[in-house]
Parts: C-alpha cells; structure tokens; sequence
C-alpha cells in the first residue's frame, strides 16, 4: 500500500503538439499505480503560461476527456514561466491543505506505466526521502537528415549511456539504498552517480519541500541543491528503471542554449546560495572514460565530439564571448518548440 492520493504537475508553454499524449502517459501510469493500490486518487494540474498557440484550449479539452471520480484535472495559469507554473500550481496545492506527494512531469515528455507506483513506492519504503527523479531516456531521431541522426547521438549521448557519468566525488552517504533496495542492473552504478535529479520528472515527498525562488530559471539546478543542504545525505534518489522519453536536441543551437542555462544558473546559485557551495562540490560530474571506452566505436566518438564542444561552450561562456549581454531567462525563452 503506498499514497492513497497524490498530485502531478504539468506546466505547460506553447505545447498543443504534444500535451495530449503527454497527458495520456499521464492518466495510464495513474491508472497502473490505481491497479495495485485499489481507491488511489490523482489531481493533475496543467498550468499553462503565456501561451501564444491552443495549449489552453486543448488543456479544456483534455480534462473533458480524461477527468473522473479517481482522476481529476484542474487548469490553472501563470506568467510565463517554468518555474512560476510549477510555483502557482504548488500554491494551489498549498490552498488544499494536505502534504500528499507532488510528481512534476514535462509536458513535452511521456512517462512509462510504471513510473508513478516506482515513484510512490520510494516514498512510502524510505521515509528519508524528500524527492525521486527519473531516468531521461531519448526518443531516437527518425528523420531523413543525417546531421541531425549525428547530433542526437552527440548530444544526447549521456541520457542514452546513463552509465557513462559518474560523481567527481563519490560518497557513499548519498545513495543508501543502492544495497538494500536495489535497483536490478545497476547497484554499483548507483553507489557513484549522480546526487541529484533531473527537472524533466521528478517528485517531492509533499509540498513543504517545494522552496524554489521565483527569480530562479531552472527548478532543478537549484531544488536538488536546497533538498541535499536542508536535509540529511540520501534525501534524493534517481530511478534508473523509471523511464521518460523525451524528444532530443538535434541542433548545435539549442544545445548551446541549453548548457548556457544551466552554466549562467549554477553560476546564479554560488552567488545566491554560499551555504550550497559544499553540496555543489559532491554534485559535480565527469564522464566515466574507462567505461565509454568499452561502447562501439561509433559511441566513443560522439562521446569526444560531446566533450570537445561542451569544452568550447565553457569557454565562450566563462570569457563571455557570446550570449554575454543576455540573462539566462532570454536564453531559454522562446515562441516555438
């Protein structure tokens, strides 16, 4: 038995593409976490934030088709926004008075059935447990253009090979439940990876969790960091066997966009938040060479080809040779997906 009623969130910009099938994944995960605890209810709140296309439209639509008795869908809207959606939908949480689990779930991804009961599973084994991300697992680039076939191999290629990024400094005092809950395939791995999640699916305990600052771009740059200061070494866990596909980046552009954020954010974050500086040091990672180097030939080349330009992206950003008179916030802002 594990949370008889649980929230997810959806902040929604511009995605009338992709938001009903989003939804879809949603509502079947739901729906297998409801087989298996019998009476679980879920509230879905898709916060759409200055829309320029039908997303709020298609949200109404959505709800008049999914909506039930264990299934409930509340619309609400923000300013535009990642982290003001997610912001305005924890407040409305926050009006219903309870500290029921919070799942934060892209509305350009889709999640495997079994993600919701995985998620809640966690919580309800490890009382320690403040938030449980997912794995990000590429949606494989099916076009007819062969840079693009290049480029999702290349920048994409840690989210195909999770394996191959590991902690600049492993401590074990952060994955306590690698040996005594183990995760089918990769208990070794977990022991040195990664100490935080990633802002794509992830889920808090309940909403008093939630201390995100709304001048921040990115929730997951920031929350993982605040989550391991505020509590105690092993307050997070990432799911390797919760899968979530999303569609990868293809371009060097967004790329670029892409890593500016997350540079111009972490440099944000030690000027903000001095207390981190410890938690930011055991969240470094680096690329685990020595096992890159057992992947094909063709895998070990889009794994230098990714160094190298991420090294140059380093660079131009540190000597602000581009992007230098844009905020974060214009980077990341865009019209169209």
């Amino acid at each position: 038995m594990t949370a008889k009623h649980f929230y997810i969130v959806t902040a929604a910009y511009n995605e009338e593409k992709t938001l009903a099938r989003s939804v879809d994944s949603v509502f079947r995960s739901a729906a297998f976490h409801g087989k298996s605890d019998v009476g679980a209810s879920c509230d879905l709140i898709i916060c759409h934030n200055g829309c320029t296309d039908r997303t709020p439209l298609l949200a109404k639509t959505i709800r008049n088709r999914y909506s039930g008795e264990n299934f409930r869908i509340h619309i609400i809207s923000s300013p535009k926004g990642m982290v003001l959606a997610q912001t305005a939908s924890v407040e409305y949480i926050r009006m219903q008075k309870n500290n029921d689990p919070i799942i934060f779930f892209d509305a350009d991804s889709f999640m495997d059935e079994g993600v919701i009961h995985a998620f809640l599973g966690q919580f309800k084994r490890h009382p320690g447990l403040r938030a449980v991300g997912a794995r990000q697992v590429p949606i494989p680039y099916s076009g007819a253009s062969p840079i693009k076939r290049m480029w999702d191999k290349v920048f994409n290629c840690r989210a195909y090979y999770p394996r191959s990024e590991i902690a600049v400094r492993f401590a074990t005092q952060f994955h306590p439940y690698a040996d005594s809950d183990p995760q089918p395939d990769y208990v070794e791995f977990e022991k040195k990876s990664k100490i935080y999640f990633h802002g794509r699916c992830f889920a808090l305990k309940d909403q008093s969790v939630w201390d995100v600052p709304k001048n921040h771009v990115g929730e997951d740059t920031y929350l993982d960091r605040s989550i391991n200061y505020r509590f105690e070494p092993g307050s997070i866990r990432t799911l390797f066997t919760a899968k979530v596909y999303f569609q990868p980046i293809t371009s060097l552009r967004v790329f670029a966009r892409t890593f500016y954020r997350v540079y111009r954010d972490l440099k944000a974050l030690k000027q903000a938040n001095p207390q981190y500086n410890e938690v930011r040091e055991y969240s470094k990672t680096r690329l685990d060479w020595d096992y890159i180097k057992s992947l094909p030939l063709k895998w070990r080349l889009a794994f230098r080809i990714y160094s190298g330009i991420r090294q140059i992206c380093h660079f131009l950003f540190k000597h602000n040779l581009i992007y230098s008179k844009k905020s974060a916030m214009d980077i990341w802002s865009y019209e169209k997906k």
